[in-house]
């Protein structure tokens, strides 16, 4: 087959618009679906950020603000930047509650996105923060096991003053539990305080290092000392943290209390020692710090003779079968296990969420393939039904609907158009004139194409039109219209093209061909350029 038909039939056929079409509105759902999840996703990220600055991190209102943090949890337009502070949040708020599985949960997906979005200060902060959770449960051995990695695994000194510090002091006051040289750590620490700009938290931390000091001098059992220290201290200061009462708390008043609970049971003032005591396990039993109630409860039992401790020796033997030693292997595991327990389900849901996506995809192709197998085997059949040099339907096409539509007793009309004087026009002209002449009469009948029209090239420069469910007159004035454009845009001042026609009608009864062709004859006997 001629290839320079295939080519023009090609960029003319169903398939190719139906191609093309179908690439367009895949484009245009790519383009859409991605605008309208960039949209949203910049939508929940504003919203979230605007609930996190309005944060109060303050005890009355955790519940609350955890609640309206994790409903964020499920959203799926978040990206993972809005993911990482969602989590860094919860973080933060859940470490209140003293819910320690909670804490676990939210502390485990913040390290995960922090590290997804490459934010290793926020990592350091993070990792170092979970180490207050594992000395307040009396897990020393893992909190140091942590700074060791800490140390390890990076370079501390590129890191914010505020971790520095942080980091340091974590240092000292773990090894002031396992009765470790703390000397470094704390310089490191106070160094680090001098290049601090003033604020509330620069104040808190030089606050620490005063009261790791004291610890330092009370093991030493240089009282006076540690009293020298801590009397510049009230145990209701807040450093102008109202707002996050809870680093107070943890970071001053627990540690202040027990320092004054010991230098008070030095002194022999029971009452008051007491009293500082009471306030501790208080402030431990509402975070759930078990290890260090235990941890003070066992310096009463050791240090304290006098008054009535047997409250004290109760809470002792019921807080030691709280099963703490199930607890500190819980927490002193955390770091090699929920981290990596998080990071391989956060995996799994993107692989799975992956395979979803590829799997749609790939049935998409999949259609889209059997679509574009059909529209070629379609084209394939109407190649061979076609004309090559006019584009129009062959005889055998011809005869093929004409074969369907006696069989089903369509109604139709049928108009039988020859060329006049075509053997003149190849003679004078030439063939290739003679070609150019049907391609244009082609081109013209091809315009009238549709569901109830079809024209074909029935031989030679035989031409037929066929007219399905088309009233007669309206036949005769489609047939007129194309006898006039034939020969006002065919005609040229060499050669002047005229066609002759004839049209019959289904229902009479005979072959209608025959009786279309006889009519032709008669439109060419009566001086040709004319419908019959």
């Amino acid at each position: 087959m001629n290839h320079k038909f295939l080519k023009y039939h090609f960029f003319k056929s169903k398939f190719v618009r139906f191609s093309f079409i179908t690439l367009l509105f895949i484009l245009f759902l790519t383009l859409l679906f991605s605008g309208v999840h960039s949209y949203l996703t910049a939508k929940q990220s504003q919203k979230l950020d605007t609930l996190i600055q309005s944060l109060t991190y303050t005890e009355d209102n955790v519940d609350s603000e955890i609640i309206l943090l994790e409903s964020f949890t499920h959203e799926i337009c978040l990206s993972k930047e809005a993911y990482a502070k969602l989590y860094k949040a919860l973080a933060e708020i859940s470490y209140m509650t003293g819910n320690h599985s909670l804490y676990n949960e939210y502390i485990a997906n913040a390290i995960y996105y922090a590290e997804q979005i490459q934010d290793v200060e926020s990592v350091i902060y993070l990792t170092n923060k979970y180490i207050g959770l594992l000395y307040s449960t009396g897990c020393f051995e893992a909190a140091e096991k942590i700074l060791e990695h800490i140390a390890y695994n990076y370079d501390i000194h590129t890191f914010s003053i505020d971790i520095q510090t942080s980091y340091y002091l974590s240092c000292a006051d773990v090894a002031q539990m396992l009765k470790k040289q703390d000397a470094e750590a704390l310089e490191n620490a106070h160094n680090c305080i001098e290049n601090m700009e003033e604020s509330a938290e620069r104040r808190l931390f030089q606050t620490k290092i005063d009261l790791l000091t004291a610890r330092n001098y009370i093991q030493n059992e240089d009282y006076e000392s540690a009293k020298r220290i801590v009397s510049k201290y009230d145990e209701s200061d807040n450093f102008g943290l109202e707002d996050e009462q809870v680093y107070v708390v943890c970071d001053f008043q627990i540690p202040y209390y027990v320092i004054m609970a010991k230098i008070l049971l030095h002194d022999g003032d029971t009452t008051q020692a007491y009293k500082n005591i009471d306030r501790y396990i208080m402030a431990c039993d509402n975070y759930n710090f078990r290890g260090m109630k235990l941890r003070m409860l066992q310096y009463v039992d050791d240090h304290s003779s006098k008054g009535d401790i047997q409250k004290y020796l109760y809470l002792k033997n019921q807080t030691v079968h709280e099963n703490l030693t199930e607890l500190t292997n819980q927490y002193g595991n955390f770091l090699l296990s929920d981290i990596d327990k998080t990071s391989t389900e956060k995996k799994e849901q993107a692989q799975k969420r992956e395979t979803i996506i590829q799997e749609i995809i790939f049935k998409i192709i999949l259609v889209y393939i059997g679509f574009l197998v059909y529209y070629i085997i379609l084209f394939i059949i109407d190649c061979a039904n076609r004309d090559e040099l006019t584009g129009l339907y062959n005889r055998r096409k011809y005869q093929n609907v004409l074969h369907t539509m006696a069989k089903k007793g369509i109604y139709y009309s049928l108009l039988v158009l020859d060329i006049d004087n075509f053997k003149k026009v190849n003679d004078t002209h030439g063939h290739q004139s003679g070609d150019y002449v049907l391609r244009s009469i082609g081109t013209i009948l091809q315009e009238y194409h549709s569901k109830y029209i079809s024209a074909f090239r029935y031989g030679g420069e035989e031409l037929c039109v066929l007219f399905v469910n088309i009233p007669e007159y309206r036949v005769r004035e489609i047939a007129e219209e194309i006898r006039h454009k034939i020969n006002l845009n065919i005609s040229t001042d060499q050669m002047i093209i005229t066609v002759s026609g004839g049209i019959a009608i289904s229902f009479t009864g005979e072959d209608v061909f025959h009786i279309a062709d006889k009519h032709l004859y008669e439109a060419k006997s009566n001086g040709k350029n004319q419908i019959i």
